[in-house]
């Protein structure tokens, strides 16, 4: 019987309950993730490409105004 309860399973099961409590955060945290990406409605790969095009184009026109600007500048 005093087999049973000796340091080497007491430490088992204190390991044990630590890392059922960490598996348990872990997956809270998981979740609130999960609900937080679901409600901010991500955009898909379309829309996020579309975007990128966009703003390369305003890039494009925005250097294109500075150098116009540098050339006015050096006359």
């Amino acid at each position: 019987m005093f087999a049973l309860t000796d340091s080497a399973l007491m430490e088992l099961k204190r390991t044990k309950n630590e890392l059922t409590d960490r598996l348990n955060a872990r997956n809270t945290e998981h979740a609130n993730v999960g609900a937080f990406l679901a409600a901010s409605a991500p955009r898909s790969d379309d829309e996020l490409r579309a975007e990128l095009t966009q703003l390369r184009d305003t890039l494009e026109r925005a250097e294109s105004a500075l150098t116009s600007l540098r050339i006015e500048l050096e006359e």
